[in-house]
């Protein structure tokens, strides 16, 4: 359930930045203070990427407006 939560709130947000930045902080989250959530069906950073990817060069109005 978390899974997919994630994966259809990324791609809602039609903005590869924002995707990129969660995935940093996921990684960060994750891979260096191991957090307890980690293993509950959440996308890691690798995941967020593809996400990313994906979503090409689409960007929200927060980062057109940079």
């Amino acid at each position: 359930m978390e899974r997919r939560a994630d994966v259809e709130g990324h791609y809602a947000t039609q903005c590869s930045s924002c995707v990129r930045e969660h995935a940093q902080n996921r990684k960060r989250l994750f891979e260096e203070e191991n957090n307890p959530l980690k293993n509950q069906g959440y996308l890691w950073a690798n995941d967020l990427e593809k996400i990313a990817q994906d979503l090409g060069d689409k960007k929200c109005a927060y980062h057109r407006s940079e």
